[in-house]
């Protein structure tokens, strides 16, 4: 985490010269602050550089859909340590960057901004675009799903069922749901020691009034996106496992052998999402469709299951 102070010029901060175009400037190595007292405000003067973002990222958080990042790659290694740094879009909602490596620049690094909300975080991915005068192959709207790029072998995509359900994530204590989703919980946890509270979803798939539950396997999930296990049961039947699903951005689409067909996206690295579609078989859940949208390159590569 960096350990900064984040200087606002509209409040009580002012640059030693106009700055250079863009959007993140850090204090120079070794520069001394001068500081003067004006209209009942403190204002510290300080040499500035300007930093050069090549790549910037707006995407949702893979495990929490409420939180949103803000990605700023550079292609050399920027850690301000304890310099004073400066980030123009500063708004209503602002925090601090935390600085690690960069999937864009092997030896570069990026700065990365949580959001709670997805307004702010938008205004500064569009701020930062603008600064930088960034095109689309470097300014990444991950969150913009509807915009995926030419498959290879013009695959056309299932439509989103009129009738499906909604997929609403939740957490809930343990002990608080009912007694046929404890054993079916306990049946599927991986780990022997069962945790107090489980994020879950539930969704009837074969509309068979008996909703389906996707339960969240922490231990299964990773940077991608939450790992759901998908349950279901039959009256009077113990629930088993019909397959999983990875990643976030889960909808439903049109039914193929009596199920809802379901669509996901996981995250493979900064620029490259993967689209996936699950399709229902004799017994369970297969994964028939997967894509790789790679937003850098432009290109899509199609997994072949046919050659596994």
């Amino acid at each position: 985490m960096l350990r900064s102070f984040i200087l606002s010029i509209a409040a009580t901060t002012a640059l030693a010269a106009t700055p250079p175009d863009g959007a993140l400037y850090l204090a120079e190595v070794g520069a001394e602050a001068s500081h003067e007292v004006k209209d009942g405000h403190l204002i510290m003067r300080i040499p500035v550089e300007a930093t050069n973002v090549s790549d910037v990222v707006f995407r949702q958080d893979t495990k929490d859909a409420s939180l949103f990042w803000l990605e700023l790659h550079m292609d050399e290694w920027r850690d301000p340590g304890d310099r004073v740094y400066h980030f123009e879009p500063s708004s209503e909602e602002f925090g601090s960057f935390s600085v690690g490596g960069s999937k864009i620049h092997r030896d570069g690094c990026s700065w990365q901004m949580k959001f709670t909300s997805k307004e702010n975080a938008l205004k500064a991915f569009q701020a930062v675009t603008k600064a930088y005068q960034l095109d689309e192959a470097h300014a990444l709207n991950e969150t913009d799903k509807g915009d995926w790029l030419p498959v290879p072998d013009g695959y056309v995509w299932p439509l989103p069922a009129e009738n499906a359900p909604d997929f609403n994530r939740s957490r809930k204590k343990l002990d608080e749901l009912s007694e046929d989703y404890q054993n079916a919980i306990k049946a599927h946890w991986p780990d022997e020691e069962l945790p107090e509270q489980v994020e879950i979803a539930e969704a009837d798939l074969n509309e068979d009034r008996v909703p389906e539950l996707f339960l969240a396997i922490p231990a299964y999930s990773g940077t991608g996106g939450t790992y759901f296990e998908i349950l279901t049961s039959a009256e009077g039947v113990a629930y088993k496992s019909v397959g999983h699903v990875g990643g976030w951005g889960v909808q439903f689409l049109k039914q193929k052998n009596g199920w809802f067909q379901i669509e996901s996206m996981s995250r493979a690295g900064s620029g490259d999402i993967t689209r996936c579609l699950e399709t229902f078989g004799s017994e369970a859940y297969e994964t028939t469709r997967n894509e790789s949208h790679n937003y850098h390159t432009g290109k899509v590569t199609v997994r072949d299951f046919n050659a596994e």
